[in-house]
Parts: C-alpha cells; structure tokens; sequence
C-alpha cells in the first residue's frame, strides 16, 4: 500500500530547478526525526510512499519547498498527520 502527497506547482521570479519533499517523525523537524526524503523534478507535484515507513498511531509531517535558480528557496509548506492503519 502507499500514500499519495500532492502539492500545487509554486510562482517564482527565477526558473524552478525541482522540489524537496521530505517527512518527519513526530512533532520535530530534525535530521533524526526524517524518515523520507526526494527531490522532484520542476514539473513534479506528488511523491508516492510505502505505508511500510508508517507506525499505526504515530503523528508525522510532511513538507515541500520549491528550490529555485539563484538558489531561491520557497517558505516550506508543511502539514502534520496521525496514522490509524485499520485491521
């Protein structure tokens, strides 16, 4: 089984180089707290993943910044979720 995360494409001033999509354990957003990291492709809006990385009644969040030429980065957009895996 997976989940599918979605984002619309973001505005830029400078062309869009790819996007970081990433996903933490619990309420912090530390290195030892990600357990899913991807870059995409400019023109990519969703990153599939395995429920495997999921533990039933865990909370996660998951972000996405839009890296562009310069480096620009976005603000990171980010929401937080509980898994409940049914029997």
């Amino acid at each position: 089984m997976f989940l599918e995360f979605r984002w619309e494409l973001g505005q830029s001033d400078f062309p869009v180089w790819y996007y970081e999509f990433r996903i933490f354990r619990g309420s912090e957003m530390t290195p030892a707290a990600e357990i899913f990291a991807k870059k995409t492709s400019e023109l990519t809006t969703s990153v599939i993943v395995p429920t495997d990385y999921f533990k039933d009644g865990e909370t996660y969040i998951w972000s996405v910044v839009q890296i562009s030429s310069g480096p620009v980065f976005s603000e990171k957009a980010l929401h937080s979720f509980e898994v409940r895996k049914g029997d």
